[in-house]
């Protein structure tokens, strides 16, 4: 679609109430519990990264770190902890139209800032960086950015993962 029916699509979409979600921020959310060797343990079973730095406490002092490293995308995936929590995904509560439900994963940003290390408590912030709406070959996307700070509880920003997601109209599909 082109001309102005489209810029009124879009706006029935970016209403003022979505739009201000821009700049939301959740406070610190603690994780659940601390990072744990089983937990490592696990991850390096799960991918095969045997890196001695995450198994091996003598190796990563020998690299410089003051024991075993957390291997960074485990760090990352540790928010998957908070998923049943009542507050919910922050970029799940924007108000968009209810036919809006098939997420898609757009781009991922990480920045590694800290090492984190097993027995290490972290927190994470969210914030909606951005949200539009966009059309294309897969109809009107709503795009989202979200970023998301990584703290450990000496206050230490250890990562930063900036997250664009796009929700589209669930599609439909038709039984044989």
């Amino acid at each position: 679609m082109s001309g102005p029916a489209h810029s009124a699509d879009h706006s029935a979409i970016l209403t003022e109430e979505v739009r201000s979600w821009i700049g939301r921020a959740t406070e610190l959310i603690p994780l659940p519990e601390e990072i744990s060797a089983s937990d490592v343990r696990r991850y390096v079973e799960a991918t095969g990264d045997d890196n001695p730095l995450w198994i091996d406490d003598e190796a990563a002092r020998g690299a410089g770190y003051r024991r075993r490293v957390v291997p960074p995308m485990l760090v990352i995936e540790l928010v998957w902890r908070l998923k049943h929590m009542e507050s919910g995904r922050l970029t799940d509560r924007i108000p968009l139209p209810p036919e809006y439900t098939d997420t898609r994963n757009v781009n991922n940003e990480i920045e590694w800032v800290e090492p984190v290390y097993v027995s290490d408590r972290l927190s994470v912030r969210h914030c909606i960086l951005d949200i539009m709406v966009r059309s294309g070959r897969r109809g009107t996307g709503v795009y989202i950015t979200r970023e998301t700070d990584y703290v450990r509880d000496d206050s230490c920003l250890v990562a930063r993962v900036r997250q664009s997601i796009a929700r589209f109209p669930r599609a439909n599909v038709e039984s044989p």
